[in-house]
Formats: structure tokens, sequence, C-alpha cells
């Protein structure tokens, strides 16, 4: 009787844990969709893209060694769990660009979208560099996934514009670097160990390539501030 009620408790248990995984991808799916809508609202209202993603990049950082410091996680980890957080900050610098940068020369619902693809070539890069195993049910589920994304925001006739293009792609293979790096590196450490020195890359880049290359352009209206305080909040969020 004992050994049933461990077993059950420790399927329950199993069962909870995969419940939360599942309602957490499903948050950070949602806040992460909203971010160009209000990346838009920041340029709309005077801002531009690398002042709205190093603004973000910033409060990441300091965000994340915030909830590090409360949730007790270790700041030091071994060297090449570092390295890993550092690359993959390095391809998370990419992602913002790409994936905010886009929606000046994209409509959003088509960036979005570009973007949405990620997940099916993270499972073939995957399944090619010998990390997971790629089934039919799991294509199938997310090429049925991709088709309601599309049925559901819809898609635009306006011309292509190829700037736009190359930065929505630069967007989503950058994502699939940062999964597979950060995928590896949380092997060994806490996730928000490895998250704060991908935020820290990050952040370092960005703001080297603002103070080179940027210039500084805040909001000038109300719902500019929103979606410029959005981005950081909602993004940050979303990721971690």
């Amino acid at each position: 009787m004992r050994v049933e009620g461990t077993t059950a408790a420790g399927r329950a248990a199993g069962a909870g844990r995969q419940g939360l995984g599942i309602a957490l991808v499903v948050i950070s799916t949602i806040l992460i969709a909203v971010v160009p809508s209000l990346a838009k609202l920041a340029y709309e209202g005077g801002s531009n893209t690398l002042s709205v993603i190093t603004g973000r990049s910033i409060f990441s950082v300091a965000l994340t060694f915030a909830v590090l410091m409360l949730l007790r996680q270790p700041l030091r980890a071994p060297r090449r769990i570092v390295v890993l957080g550092l690359a993959s900050g390095a391809c998370y610098a990419a992602t913002l660009f790409g994936y905010l940068g886009a929606v000046n020369y994209l409509p959003v619902n088509l960036v979005i979208l570009i973007y949405f693809t990620h997940p099916l070539f993270v499972g073939i890069v995957a399944a090619l560099l010998g990390q997971d195993r790629v089934s039919i049910v799991s294509v199938v589920a997310l090429v049925v996934a991709l088709v309601g994304l599309v049925l559901a925001i819809g898609l635009t006739r306006a011309p292509l514009d190829l700037t736009g293009l190359a930065m929505a792609l630069l967007g989503m293979t950058s994502t699939v670097a940062v999964i597979l790096f950060n995928a590896r590196a949380m092997r060994d450490t806490p996730a928000i160990t490895v998250g704060f020195y991908m935020m820290l890359s990050a952040a370092a880049i960005l703001g080297l390539a603002f103070v080179l290359f940027g210039d500084l352009e805040l909001p000038y209206t109300t719902g500019a501030w929103f979606g410029f305080a959005g981005v950081a909040v909602a993004a940050t969020a979303g990721t971690l």
C-alpha cells in the first residue's frame, strides 16, 4: 500500500509539474506575441528600435538579477555555462533587433507568424544535433499549430519588404540558437542563472551598438510610453 501510495503521489506531482510547465509556456507565448504591437506603439510615438531594445535590455538585467537574489539562486557558474550564457545573449540581442526591428517594415501579424515558426526549426536542429528526437506526432502538431496561427492572425496582401523579411528571419533563427544554447546550459545550472548571463551579454552588446550607431529617441505620447515600457516588461517576463 505504501509503495502504491508513493507511486501515485509521484505521478500526481509529475502531472502537477507538467501542468505548471504548460501554463508557463502559454503565458510566455502570449507575452512574447504582444511585444511587436507594443513596439509599434513606441515607434509611432517617436521612439526607435535601438532605443527600445537597449532600454528593454537594461531593465531585463536589473529584473533578472533581482529575481536571482530573491530566489537565492547562485550567481557563480562553471566557465562553460557562462560561455554558453554569453553566446546565448549575443543571439538574443540579434533576436530583439530582428523581431522588433521588422515591424518597421512589415505588418505586425506577418512578423509574429514568421517568428513563431521557430519551434519547428528547434525540433529539426535538435534532432540533427542528436539532442532530441522528432516524432511524426510532434511535427504534425507543430504544423497544425502554425496553420491555426495563420487562421487566427491572418495574412496581409501588402508587398513584402525584403529588409523587413530579413529582419524577421534573423529574429526567428536567432531564437532557435538561443533555445538550443540555453537548453544545453540549463542541464547543469539553474535557469535563472543562465538567463542572467544571457541578459547581461545582450545588454552589453546592444548598449555598445547604441553608443556607436544609435540616437536616443524617447516617446512623446502616453500611448508610446505604454508601448516602450510594455516591451520591457512583457519581453522580459515572457523570456524568464
